[in-house]
């Protein structure tokens, strides 16, 4: 029985050594197939934070966009409306402009006349003078 024992008891060492391997392994396969979900998690929440600062960049590039647009549409009516100011203010320089030339024909046609009745004046006087002196000179006393 002794042989029996013995074999027995090598038949449970390897067994035992067996169950330990098997458990062993049980258990890193375990550990393995935690560490994969794990890795696997990881990987996932990575692209899910991947796509969703892909999203923010776009959102906020969008959002310099609308407002380089905003910009644009702003600047444009700014330039149109300085566009019309000038317009006007041309429009008026050029009526003061035929305003001033008006009055300058007008000054010149009066300044005309007042030469002409200052002529006139000096004319009328000079001959009052030499009909005063050709008065004096018949009449002297």
């Amino acid at each position: 029985l002794k042989r029996d024992y013995e074999q027995f008891e090598e038949e449970k060492a390897t067994a035992e050594e067996k169950s330990a391997l098997v458990y062993q392994k049980k258990k890193t396969m375990v550990m393995e197939r935690k560490q994969k979900k794990e890795q696997k998690e990881e990987a996932e929440k990575h692209l899910r934070l991947q796509d969703q600062l892909k999203s923010m960049k776009k959102e906020h590039f969008l959002w310099q966009l609308y407002n380089i647009e905003n910009d644009i549409v702003k600047t444009t009516e700014e330039l149109e409306t300085d566009k019309r100011s000038r317009e006007g203010v041309i429009e008026e320089l050029e009526n003061y402009e035929h305003e001033a030339s008006k009055k300058k024909k007008e000054q010149a046609k009066y300044l005309k006349e007042v030469m002409l009745r200052e002529k006139k004046i000096t004319e009328k006087s000079n001959k009052l003078d030499k009909t005063v002196s050709v008065f004096f000179l018949h009449f002297q006393f």
